[in-house]
């Protein structure tokens, strides 16, 4: 998940929000990025990364790690993964008026065939004590926890509070009852639910070139505004959008809403990976 609001956003929306103010900060950069899983050969599984970071001026910088020891400082690189979960990382270095604004986004890829040497995923949900985590694995047998503030933690389902409203990079690394590891790593919205609107949505792919994307909001007031922001051009209002892309290809998708009740607005913008329209190719003989 990716948290913003771009300065070409705030001035489309300007005259709609004229008479609301922001009850958020928003990060000056943010990194971010998708992955396709490509063709499996006997040295592993070739998985190309494409970036989905965003930033107020110009990104300078790019810097991949991966688990099996390679980096690599391309934009979009390929690489290849072993079976298994691997944990990879991105770290931008972005430039706006003369001031440096760094930003490390992690995710863990599973690889087929090798298993499940061990389940690091996690879930999590605010509450008015802070974030509750629940570590879904069955068979481990610890679990440590890096928050993403400079605090851990190694109990099984921690509930953490964050000082700030914000989006934090948790991980957690957990080890099962054979004694392997492995690590998940995941962007965790932390909205303390006083006086602030948050903007979510899910998107899922019914058909082809077609998405629809649900409003899945939460605020303590009323959303009486939603403005929809597909990333091609177009654009739609409601709680609600259906939009059928032109071509395939990745397009930032962002819902603004507006609380009534609390007089903010918020932003949430994320990734859409559309595959390629067309028939591909169709190999026949007779």
């Amino acid at each position: 998940m990716k948290k913003i609001t771009s300065i070409l956003m705030l001035t489309l929306i300007t005259g709609w929000f004229a008479s609301f103010n922001t009850a958020q900060a928003q990060p000056a950069c943010q990194a971010g990025f998708v992955y396709v899983i490509g063709s499996t050969t006997p040295n592993g599984t070739q998985v190309s990364l494409y970036d989905s970071s965003w930033a107020n001026g110009t990104i300078t910088n790019w810097n991949w790690t991966f688990n099996n020891g390679t980096v690599s400082t391309l934009q979009n690189p390929t690489t290849t993964l072993q079976p298994g979960f691997n944990l990879v990382c991105l770290t931008i270095t972005s430039i706006f008026n003369g001031f440096s604004c760094t930003s490390t986004s992690c995710d863990t890829i599973f690889i087929q065939g090798g298993g499940l040497p061990c389940d690091p995923n996690f879930t999590y949900f605010n509450n008015p004590g802070g974030v509750t985590f629940t570590s879904s694995g069955t068979s481990n047998i610890s679990w440590t926890w890096n928050f993403g503030d400079g605090t851990s933690s190694n109990l099984q389902n921690p509930v953490h509070a964050y000082n700030v409203n914000g989006t934090y990079n948790v991980c957690l690394t957990v080890t099962d009852v054979n004694g392997q590891s492995c690590t998940s790593c995941q962007p965790v919205v932390f909205n303390s639910g006083v006086g602030g609107c948050q903007a979510n949505y899910n998107a899922t792919n019914p058909q082809g070139t077609t998405w629809s994307f649900a409003d899945n909001s939460t605020g303590t007031g009323i959303f009486t505004s939603y403005y929809w922001d597909f990333g091609d051009g177009n654009s739609a209002t409601g709680p609600n959008a259906t939009h059928t892309y032109a071509t395939g290809g990745m397009y930032f998708a962002c819902l603004t809403i507006l609380d009534s009740l609390q007089n903010c607005f918020d932003t949430y913008c994320d990734t859409v990976f559309v595959q390629g329209g067309g028939t591909g190719c169709n190999a026949t003989f007779a």
